[in-house]
This record gives structure tokens, sequence and C-alpha cells, in this order.
């Protein structure tokens, strides 16, 4: 479900009406994913003849009063020289316009594709980019509460509760249990704003070259080896199992621009376990009620990998 809401070629010329530096819209194409806003790639030709490819994202769920902050980031991270789609400003010098009375950003389209199999340098290229924007993100004072905590796993399982047979209830307890014993010393971690959503289809690739990594709307407050994390446990997971080479690339290239303290490399191997099943509850919850025709991603994909980080340092 890439489109939410159906935009017309005259409600989208009107709109690039504040944005005249742009040109004239050629064509205009609803994204082929995406599940929360409706995107549109846009087709121009600025006064110039020289032909650019943009992004319209207009938001179904974020509200106008919570986008700044993202806004904000990404204007950081690009003027640091990080590939991310800022938004572009208007004649009014604002990154935030209107349809239908919902918010709308235009943004770069970068080149490239999302990596299917993974290689050794786009781990490295992804080790680097964390690497880069923690170091920046770790001293902003920005910040933004992160929706997907502890609170939030514990919450969910209670949700949950019916739809799951006793196996599973009981490892998310267990899991969540866990949790708990270690948040004291998840919370003596650096911390800065994170983007926590950097899966592969957050990132796009000419070969082995990084070209932007886009989806900033999960981006919260949270210690920076969640993010690691994260990544490691989507980037380095290849054909049902871990990947060493992988692996090893991701963690060498970040330690290049940060290296981790003695405390986040102790706690490693649990936090890779606890991103694991933040994110098959959260798949849990995209399947559990089932909802017609609404997309969900496999939850028994995250808690193969759960099992894996339990094994490994049990």
């Amino acid at each position: 479900m890439s489109v939410i809401t159906p935009l017309s070629r005259q409600q989208i010329e009107t709109f690039l009406l504040e944005y005249p530096q742009l040109g004239e819209l050629t064509e205009f194409t609803p994204t082929l994913s995406g599940i929360e806003n409706t995107n549109y790639f846009l087709d121009l030709k600025r006064p110039d003849q020289i032909d650019q490819r943009c992004v319209l994202t207009l938001f179904e769920q974020l509200s106008e009063q919570q986008l700044p902050f993202y806004n904000e980031l990404l204007l950081e991270l690009a003027e640091r020289s990080l590939p991310v789609p800022a938004p572009i400003v208007n004649k009014r010098g604002e990154t935030l316009g209107h349809i239908q009375n919902k918010p709308v950003i235009l943004a770069p389209c970068f080149k490239g594709r999302h990596p299917n199999q993974v290689s050794v340098e786009q781990c490295r290229e992804m080790g680097t980019f964390l690497g880069r924007m923690h170091q920046i993100t770790v001293s902003s004072h920005a910040t933004q509460a992160n929706p997907k905590n502890l609170r939030w796993m514990e919450s969910s399982l209670d949700y949950l509760g019916p739809y799951l047979n006793s196996a599973n209830q009981q490892l998310l307890k267990s899991e969540l249990k866990t949790y708990k014993l270690a948040e004291s010393r998840f919370n003596k971690l650096p911390a800065g704003i994170v983007h926590a959503d950097l899966f592969r289809d957050n990132a796009l690739f000419d070969c082995d070259k990084l070209t932007g990594v886009i989806d900033f709307y999960s981006a919260c407050s949270a210690p920076l080896l969640y993010d690691l994390a994260v990544v490691a446990n989507d980037w380095c997971h290849m054909n049902g199992k871990f990947d060493s080479a992988l692996t090893a690339a991701l963690l060498q290239a970040y330690e290049l621009e940060r290296v981790l303290g003695q405390n986040e490399r102790e706690i490693w191997p649990m936090m890779l376990r606890f991103a694991a099943c933040r994110f098959w509850i959260s798949r849990l919850l995209g399947c559990h009620p089932v909802v017609p025709n609404k997309p969900s991603k496999d939850p028994q994909e995250f808690r193969q990998i759960l099992m894996q980080r339990i094994a490994s340092i049990s």
C-alpha cells in the first residue's frame, strides 16, 4: 500500500507553485513501497532544462507538530554530508506544506536499489554511515522519546497474550524479565538520536556504494548501540544464519568513526537480543488481529533471529 490519499496532477502542480526552483512537473508516479504514508515520485524539469526527481511524502499518521524534529535532524545530517533526504525548502523558507489539510514535504530522490544479498563492502558502508551519524547525534541537544521502549514491549505482551500460544507467551515473558534486569545497564550506555529502523529496505546502493538512507520517521533518543544492533540483526543475517564476515565488516567500519566503550562491548550480545525481540513484537502486532488487506511482515523471521541470539549467549 503506497498510496493512502490519491493525488491528482492539479493538486500536485498547485503544491509545486511553492517550489518555483524545481521547475515543471512532467510525470508523477506512486511509489511501490511504504505502508504508513502516501508517497509519489515527481519527475521535474528545471528552468535550466535539467531533469530531476523528487519524492513527495504526505503524512497520514504523524502530525504537523511532530514533523519539525525529523526535518531538523535530516537538515543537520545533510549539512554534515550524510546521504539523507533533507526536506527541500519552499519559496517561503519552509520545509513543510499541505495538501488536503495534511502535512507534506518534498525531498530529493536518491539513485540506487535496496540490497538483497548483502556484501561485506555494503556492511562496511553501513558501519561508516552509522558511526558518522552517531558522532553527530550523540552531542545533539534534540530529544525524542522512544515510543517502542521496554514499557511498550510489556504492554504489547498484555495485548498479544490471547493471540499467542503458550510457548510464545512464555518466551516473551522470560525475555522481558531479562531485559528488565538489564535496564539499568542499558540506561548508562552512550545515547543520542538513532534511526531505529535501518533495515535493508531503508538504504539505497549503487553496486556497493551507499547512495542514500531514508525513512527517518522512527528516529528517537536511545542507546546508540541499539541502532547498531538493529542493523546487525537484519544486514548480517543471511540464509537463515548470521554471517561473521558481515558482522565484522559492520563493526570494524563503525569503530573507525566511533569507538565502542567497554560497557557497550559487554552488553552487545544482550542488545542484539533486545533488538530482535522488539521487532518480533512489532511484527506480531502487525498480524494480530488479522486485518484484511493490511500489509504485514512475517514475525517468524525475527523469532528465529531472537532464538539464535539467545543460543549464542546461553
